[in-house]
Parts: structure tokens; sequence; C-alpha cells
């Protein structure tokens, strides 16, 4: 066994020759004895350098110690690992692959990057679809809300002019009558439910214009002329 070179940790003086702290002891050059060197070692002349670190540093000697049975620990069970005999995976790669393409360590990895890839994909497709479908939810929900605001806006238009133009029993007004169609559309069809109306209302009415209405009522006023002179 290789021996444990050895350090002056205190002044040290022998062979006709002093030996300073910090220096190699004994030197090449000089012979001493296994029985003076314990002497030495024992008397506090002389220590190892972990011996030296440890009394200087214990903190970082301990660390050292544990980092070198961790190596070694290491080494021990790198040698068992490599005595073991690798497992059979023919199983395992026939269950990843049944069509015989997975061999080995690297084709199984491989593989299985390719799947989740593929896994990847699909999903971000279902994504895309996911959110077109919700656009063009969003797109129809617009549509009817839209819708329904006509309707309403329709129905308001329509009561306020049932209420303005409300219709009354009388006589028909003649098929050639302008605008005739506009007005039976809100339910003025005779000459009474037009008595009374001011240009202003029937101008409100869709289709119907200022000359238009400025007609109907001078047509209007004339009929019920005749028929009260009659």
């Amino acid at each position: 066994m290789k021996k444990q070179e050895l350090i002056v940790d205190k002044r040290l003086y022998h062979g006709q020759q002093w030996y300073n702290p910090g220096t190699v002891f004994p030197p090449e050059t000089v012979e001493v004895s296994d029985e003076m060197l314990t002497a030495y070692r024992q008397g506090g002349y002389l220590a190892t350098r972990d011996e030296l670190k440890a009394r200087e540093n214990p903190q970082a000697h301990t660390a050292e110690q544990q980092r070198d049975q961790a190596q070694a620990r290491v080494a021990e069970l790198e040698a068992q690992l490599a005595q073991v005999a690798p497992p059979d995976l023919s199983p395992l790669y026939a269950a990843l692959d049944p069509n015989g393409g997975v061999s080995s360590v690297e084709d199984a990895v491989a593989f299985l990057h390719k799947r989740q890839a593929q896994a990847q994909q699909a999903s971000a497709d279902l994504v895309r679809r996911a959110e077109q479908a919700e656009g063009q939810v969003s797109a129809l929900t617009t549509r009817a809300e839209k819708a329904e605001q006509d309707l309403q806006v329709a129905q308001a238009r329509l009561t306020t002019f049932e209420t303005v133009f409300a219709p009354a029993e009388g006589t028909e007004l003649p098929v050639n009558f302008a605008r005739r169609g506009a007005l039976a559309r809100i339910g003025l069809t005779t000459w009474e439910s037009l008595r009374g109306r001011s240009a202003a209302q029937l101008t409100a009415i869709e289709g119907v214009t200022d000359e238009d209405a400025a007609k109907m009522v001078e047509k209007v006023a004339a009929h019920f002329a005749g028929a009260d002179g009659a």
C-alpha cells in the first residue's frame, strides 16, 4: 500500500536541519524509519494532507469524504449493472407497434414521439374545428338577435300605425285610389278611415310620398264635400 504523504505541521528539527510547516517530509533524499515518523506524528509535527484539511475546514473535508463515498458507490452500482443481463423488451415493442416497426429502444422512442405529434395535431384540429363552430354559432346568434330586433321594430311600427290610423267602417276606396295597397297594409281601406287624416300623418306610411299625401287629403275632402252636399 502506498504510504500517505506527510506534511510538516509544526517546525521540525531532524538530521541537523530544520523543516518549516507546509513542506513535505521526509524529502526523497532522506531516510526516516516508520517508528520515527510515527513518533513525529504523535508529537504533532507531521500530518497528512487530509488531516490538515479536516482541521482547517471541517465542513469542506466532510463534503469531500461524502463525495468520494458517493463516487465509490456509483462505481460499485455501475459494476453490478454491467453484470445484469438486459431485459427482453420484444413484448413491449410488439405492444407498441404490432406491425413490427419497433425493434429497439431508439425505435420505440421515435415511435412514441411520432404518436405524440399525431395526437397533438389531432388535438389542434379539434380545437380549430371547435373555434370555427363557435364562430358560426356566434354569427347565427347575431343574425337571430338582429331578426328579433327587426321584428320588434316592425311590431312597434304596426302598433303605432294601428293607433294613429285606426280602421273605420264605411265606403271602400276605389280600386284606382293612389297608394291603395300601401294604405290597405295598415287597415286604411275606406273613405271614412282617411277622413280627418293630415298629409303629415299619411306621409308616415311607407310608400306614401308628400305629393301622394296631398292628393289623398284633397280627394278625401272632395268626397265628403260631395256627400255632405247631397
